[in-house]
């Protein structure tokens, strides 16, 4: 029974920061993932489909991610968590005549995470989980001019070294889940003098598990999240236009749980759109992940 408790707990914790943050003018500018958990003592492998939308004064991002994911348990307390991507993006202008694509290898992601608190009681369980990550430079920066159509924010990878800092909060009372997550991404200057902006995460999510055998189990739930992106600085010392900007999610996801399988699906899309704004914001976003945990 208390594995079958904190697998609850995971159920509902792969799914936060999928979309996450990546940065909205920038493909590979934030992992996704870089907000998931195992339970205490638990180590998986996994991997993970997602399609995103933006839009925004510059035109119109379609986004779809292949990621390879794998956390180890060094002990109950300690995780070491890396994020794989691999990414295909299109950019259609805002009139429509032009158009640019990008595939390859994104920014890797590596993390380590720490049980900082937990109490169970009777019919409730609390952990508080902290985080700090660093995304590597792997994907591609292509150093295009700043008068380009497409500009320097449309990109597989960030060419920088970027920071993570996380903090998470589940709750447990009976068959009800509620997580609590927040993350900031801290992103530095490339070789080319460009700064992507850093990015805030924020999300509240609530579920019901449904423990049908030892080997069965299933999760519904609801999810609120808000991404908040500042502007890059491009090389001349300025904010690029076109980035920066902020979204407000609502999402629904379930997820089955088959002995050690874990299969998850959920659809966020965005509720503050507002294109007078004159920056990119989320649409439509979905996922799919297969996980095996060991």
């Amino acid at each position: 029974m208390k594995r079958i408790f904190r697998l609850g707990f995971l159920a509902l914790a792969l799914h936060a920061y999928e979309v996450k943050a990546c940065d909205i003018c920038s493909c590979g500018s934030m992992p996704l993932g870089i907000g998931d958990w195992a339970q205490p003592g638990s180590s998986l492998i996994g991997s993970s489909y997602q399609i995103r939308q933006f839009s925004g004064n510059l035109g119109q991002d379609y986004i779809q991610q292949y990621q390879l994911n794998g956390i180890w348990a060094i002990r109950n307390s300690w995780q070491l968590k890396v994020q794989v991507p691999w990414m295909y993006a299109h950019r259609q202008s805002e009139n429509g005549q032009e158009e640019k694509t990008l595939n390859g290898l994104g920014d890797f992601h590596l993390s380590g995470q720490r049980l900082i608190w937990a109490k169970i009681d009777t019919n409730s369980l609390h952990n508080l989980y902290g985080s700090i990550g660093i995304q590597l430079p792997t994907g591609e920066f292509e150093n295009r001019p700043l008068s380009d159509a497409f500009g320097q924010s449309f990109q597989s990878g960030s060419g920088s070294w970027d920071f993570s800092f996380g903090l998470q909060y589940e709750y447990r009372w009976r068959s009800n889940l509620l997580v609590y997550q927040g993350v900031h991404q801290l992103n530095t200057r490339n070789k080319f003098n460009y700064r992507f902006g850093s990015q805030w995460y924020n999300a509240l999510q609530l579920g019901r598990l449904k423990e049908r055998s030892q080997n069965l189990s299933s999760l519904i739930y609801l999810s609120l999240s808000h991404e908040y992106y500042y502007k890059d600085i491009n090389s001349r010392g300025y904010y690029q236009f076109g980035t920066g900007g902020q979204s407000w999610f609502a999402g629904l996801g379930g997820q089955i749980r088959y002995k050690s399988i874990l299969i998850r699906a959920d659809l966020r899309t965005g509720l503050s759109n507002n294109p007078r704004e004159g920056h990119y914001q989320g649409r439509n976003h979905f996922k799919l992940a297969l996980n095996y945990l060991f």
